[in-house]
């Protein structure tokens, strides 16, 4: 993980983590739905314990 990372769920993470998947990916959206994905699955399984 970098340092000086944006608070989760604030605005600024948000265009953090879109600027980081843009320099990384052209298709930007695809990138973003996983990630989301990726979060919601992480969020049932911190639910599930």
């Amino acid at each position: 993980m970098k340092k000086n990372r944006p608070k989760a769920n604030s605005e600024q993470y948000r265009l953090y983590l879109k600027g980081s998947a843009i320099k990384r990916h052209p298709d930007d959206n695809k990138v973003m739905a996983t990630r989301k994905r990726i979060e919601e699955l992480k969020e049932k399984r911190a639910f599930e314990k």
